[in-house]
């Protein structure tokens, strides 16, 4: 009998997990967990929910972070002097030729300036 044709409760990878005896690293990682269970149910007994809520809820509140430490960019706020006042020279531009269309280019170099003259219009 093929695979396919089996029912689907039928399963090739189920192992029985009852005779299964844990090492020394998974017995060590059950212990740590069962402390961390312990810290948030104080020895009382809870279910998964309650103990998802405990975790959220103190996980939260280790993230929080003081929001007026922060400006509107998410920089911290501080004093800083004003940047210099930014003026163009104009000691490397010629001037501004116009090509076809009303397109207005920056000439740098007197052969841009030839050349952008010679372009056919």
């Amino acid at each position: 009998m093929t695979m396919h044709l089996c029912p689907v409760f039928v399963t090739t990878t189920k192992t029985n997990s009852k005779g299964k005896k844990l090492n020394r690293k998974q017995l060590i990682a059950k212990a740590e967990h069962q402390k961390f269970i312990e810290k948030y149910t104080k020895g009382q007994k809870a279910d998964k929910k309650v103990l998802d809520l405990m975790f959220k809820s103190e996980y939260t509140s280790s993230m929080k972070v003081d929001r007026l430490a922060f400006g509107k960019t998410g920089m911290v706020r501080g004093v800083f002097a004003p940047p210099k006042e930014k003026v163009y020279t104009g000691d490397k531009l010629i001037g501004i030729a116009t090509m076809h269309k009303s397109n207005s280019v920056p000439v740098f170099k007197k052969e841009d300036a030839a050349e952008i003259a010679s372009m056919r219009r």
